[in-house]
């Protein structure tokens, strides 16, 4: 649900909303009455932590950042995560943000155009990341890594939260315990099944690598406090 949908319903089946981090904080500063209740993934500084990229073809000939001075980046939405990423990678790598072009294309599409090449580089998670490593077609290049450039390794930064209304949340604390509690059950058995032998060089079995590694860092839900941003 868009967090914009979420602040005019009154439906109670509608009382906790699963959103990236970004728009959150978007509406957040534009005055909506929203508070965040849990996180439910964090990226940090070491890239073995990190979730979201900024990839080439192979064929593009683009190895790196100022590389990209006059060619085609896909990111998913304006506004968002990836546009932020771009942003600051390019930045931090002397390129200004005008300097490239930019195309607004669903994740699940970020490989097919850079096969096709309408795309020269693109801002891309997982597990579209692991299939654009693996495509024949591909074969990405790794430009950048993280959401924020210069995040250091002991520092973390939230990509997907939880969220409600805050005159829900200051009336329904012991709710929200409730459900937090049995979300970190969830999480804790949903990473127990995942089995540690899948490590052969597959799209599924990178896919069960990467679950396993975000369900590894979550936080200690059933303790978690609802805060303002």
């Amino acid at each position: 649900m868009r967090v914009r949908e979420f602040s005019n319903t009154k439906t109670r089946n509608q009382l906790i909303g699963y959103s990236a981090i970004i728009p959150v904080i978007f509406a957040k500063a534009r005055n909506q009455p929203f508070v965040i209740t849990a996180a439910l993934d964090y990226e940090y500084g070491t890239p073995s932590k990190q979730d979201t990229w900024i990839v080439a073809s192979k064929r593009s000939n683009i190895h790196s950042l100022t590389d990209l001075r006059g060619k085609t980046v896909a990111i998913n939405a304006t506004g968002a995560l990836c546009e932020l990423l771009v942003k600051d990678h390019l930045a931090k790598a002397g390129v200004p943000y005008d300097d490239v072009k930019k195309i607004i294309v669903p994740m699940p599409q970020m490989a097919s155009m850079l096969q096709v090449g309408n795309a020269d580089a693109a801002c891309i998670s997982e597990p579209f990341y692991a299939a654009a490593r693996l495509s024949p077609n591909v074969q990405a290049v790794t430009l950048a890594s993280g959401v924020v450039a210069n995040l250091q390794p002991d520092q973390r930064i939230a990509l997907d939260v939880l969220f409600a209304r805050e005159d829900w949340v200051k009336q329904h604390h012991d709710v929200l315990a409730r459900f937090n509690k049995v979300l970190e059950k969830a999480t804790v058995r949903s990473s127990a099944d995942i089995s540690p032998a899948a490590d052969d060089a597959s799209t599924y079995s990178t896919s069960l690598l990467m679950i396993r590694s975000v369900l590894t860092r979550l936080p200690s839900l059933s303790t978690y406090r609802p805060s303002r941003l």
